[in-house]
């Protein structure tokens, strides 16, 4: 015996059917079936339709085992005892096939009208006359029904609820007596009430539900509601049985504006296989032959247009698929033989499968779903545990974007505010923004017509940013942005990335110096290791001329730093003791490829490590007096140098560097310091 329940839930965001079914009907249905109720139960766990439930019941006083189970929405062939008892051969190896029904021939035609064809995919009828409904149902039939949760109204519905529940396809059965001229399906004629068994009153529109008339009206909605008129009652003896596949989306609609939900509406709103309804038709009819004592009165009324006759699609697996997946060896013949059990066709190919998924299973549609249907079938407890080998995953993340993201902590880290402006700006504001002999890139129709160009630098919006700071009485200006400049240096056009600083110093200190200060620890901590300045040649005019440097990584242009003249702001307010500095980001990234620390290495001899003093007038003198001294004395001696300290003075500075040697005795080290780093004049 069999019970089913429906209900809909979501479990981990995946919306399942619950329901019940019967170990002694799945035994009926697969004779050759050993497994015990337990094995069963784990069985169906494991090809995907778990089982939450496990009952020891009593049907007709005999001890049976009741599951409870969760199917999927895209499951809807086994939404029905036949369905899961496939599924269940399938795991197990054993035979399965519909059982084969036998019903009377008869040449009376029916009277079956279809009007609306694009919501019905097929229609079935049959009439079975010669009934006895004053019989009561069987008690195995009588309990069934019960615990589902139905009341047993009388062995004709209870026989109609039962073959519902074993094909997992809705029906209709009419007493035939009250049908006047044949059966109609057609959408709702008019505005009308529509009174259902237990009395519900249901508002209809003209031309919206698809309903089932007769030539006097009204007698069921396909959605699975039924009416009075045609009810059957104890006098009933003759009756029209209708198994149908609708569209499903128009029967969720249906059911979810008139608010009514029931078994059959749960199912007819699923891909339900038109193939198999005519089945489903003959099984409800023998139920009621044998059951009800009846007889087939009719031919078989079948509408089945080509155009809902779905063929499924071939799908070609790659014979080493399955075992590249599931990480053991599932050979061709194993996949093919696997498949075959539930039904699919298969034709070897020479490097593969060639699958074609039955009717029913319309949630088959690649070679990863066939893998799947593998996998379960050969059980997924036949895969042994093991952590999958560790792949370092490629960097694909462009360098750009990286180092920009790098640059945007380290600044934060700094304290520095970044700036996010808009690329568009004036040619005024270009020409005093460039750094470089270039012409800019005007727009066509510009948006704004104050701004038609794009931005050649990034000092306009972080000067305008620092304007909105000083409105505010913000005296700590520290500021950057990573942005897109725009050029045409000749007759190609340039977009690249670039990184703007700029900061206001306060009364005791100098801009252009806590600047250089910030940029070359920018630098070094993006790794960056020979830092060099020279004079800037094409002078922006607002920089300062006698504080103005190109930045040099390896030797190669990076940037520009440089003191701004005072700059009057809108209203009253004035950008004084203000430094910018811009470094090109893309240029950046290649020097640090090739500039970069040293590695770690073992040092044979010790460092001589001596500090001297060099008076410059600024720090691109101070390099070139370091270059020359490097030279003179040989980079082979000389580990490393760095200025540790400075001091200004009117025009010049005097900056305290440290030289370490290597290779060089603690005298030799002394001798060569001291010839090479004495100037005139103290210098």
């Amino acid at each position: 015996m069999y019970v089913f329940r429906i209900f809909v839930k979501f479990s981990n965001f995946v919306e399942t059917i619950g329901m019940k079914v019967l170990y002694s009907k799945l035994k009926h249905l697969i004779p050759e079936l050993k497994a015990s109720p337990k094995a069963v139960a784990d069985c169906l766990s494991l090809i995907g339709l778990l089982v939450d439930g496990f009952t020891e019941v009593t049907i007709a006083g005999k001890k049976d085992t009741l599951l409870s189970l969760e199917v999927r929405q895209n499951r809807p062939d086994c939404l029905g005892v036949v369905g899961v008892a496939r599924e269940v051969a399938g795991y197990f190896g054993l035979p399965f096939k519909l059982p084969k029904l036998k019903l009377s021939n008869s040449s009376k035609k029916l009277s079956v009208n279809i009007q609306t064809h694009s919501d019905i995919k097929r229609v079935s009828v049959i009439e079975v006359a010669g009934l006895n409904n004053t019989l009561p149902s069987p008690v195995w039939l009588k309990e069934t029904v019960e615990q589902l949760g139905m009341n047993s109204v009388s062995l004709l519905v209870d026989i109609s609820n039962y073959a519902m529940l074993m094909t997992g396809y809705p029906n209709h059965i009419f007493d035939a007596g009250k049908v006047v001229g044949g059966l109609i399906w057609q959408r709702v004629a008019e505005d009308s009430t529509f009174t259902t068994l237990d009395g519900t009153a249901l508002e209809l529109t003209r031309g919206k539900e698809l309903a089932i008339s007769d030539n006097l009206g009204l007698l069921v909605l396909a959605s699975a509601v039924g009416g009075r008129r045609s009810a059957i009652s104890v006098r009933t003896t003759s009756v029209l049985a209708e198994v149908a596949v609708y569209d499903g989306v128009k029967m969720r609609t249906d059911s979810r504006s008139l608010k009514v939900t029931t078994e059959a509406s749960n199912r007819l709103e699923k891909d339900l296989s038109a193939e198999l309804s005519l089945w489903a038709l003959e099984f409800l009819a023998d139920c009621l032959v044998n059951l009800g004592k009846g007889l087939v009165v009719s031919q078989v009324f079948d509408y089945y247009p080509a155009s809902a006759r779905t063929k499924s699609s071939s799908i070609f697996l790659d014979a080493s698929l399955p075992s590249r997946v599931a990480g053991v060896d599932i050979t061709p013949l194993e996949s093919e033989r696997l498949l075959k059990r539930i039904g699919f066709t298969v034709i070897r190919k020479t490097t593969g499968l060639q699958v074609t998924a039955p009717s029913w299973r319309k949630d088959v549609e690649d070679s990863a779903d066939l893998v799947e249907e593998i996998v379960r079938m050969r059980g997924y407890n036949s895969i042994a545990p093991r952590l999958p080998e560790f792949v370092p995953v490629p960097e694909v993340t462009p360098k750009r974007i990286a180092m920009a993201s790098r640059v945007r902590t380290l600044l934060a880290s700094f304290g520095f505010d970044e700036v996010l402006s808009l690329p568009m700006t004036s040619s005024a504001e270009n020409a005093r923004m460039a750094f470089t002999d270039t012409q800019e890139i005007r727009t066509q129709n510009a948006i704004n017509e104050e701004f038609p160009a794009l931005r050649v630098g990034l000092l306009g919006g972080l000067l305008h940013q620092q304007h909105e700071y000083l409105r505010k009485s913000l005296g700590h200006v520290q500021i950057f942005e990573v942005g897109k400049v725009f050029s045409r240096p000749s007759k190609k056009y340039i977009e690249s990335e670039r990184i703007g600083l700029l900061l206001q110093g306060s009364e005791e200190e100098s801009a252009v110096e806590v600047l250089h200060s910030q940029v070359e620890k920018l630098l070094r901590s993006l790794g960056a290791v020979r830092i060099t300045y020279e004079s800037l040649g094409y002078m922006p005019s607002v920089a300062n001329p006698f504080s103005a440097w190109v930045v040099l990584v390896g030797g190669k242009n990076a940037g520009v730093l440089y003191q701004l003249k005072d700059i009057p702001l809108t209203g009253n307010k004035m950008s004084t003791n203000t430094a910018y500095a811009e470094l090109m980001l893309e240029d950046l990234i290649d020097y640090l490829e090739v500039e970069h620390p040293r590695p770690a290495q073992e040092l044979l001899n010790k460092l001589v490590v001596l500090d001297t003093n060099i008076q410059a007038e600024n720090r691109e003198v101070l390099d070139t007096k370091l270059s020359q001294a490097i030279k003179q004395i040989g980079k082979n001696c000389v580990w490393s140098w760095e200025v540790i300290d400075s001091f200004t003075k009117g025009d010049t500075t005097k900056y305290t560097v440290r030289v370490s040697y290597q290779n060089l005795k603690d005298e030799e080290a002394k001798n060569v310091h001291t010839k090479t780093f004495t100037y005139p004049s103290g210098g």
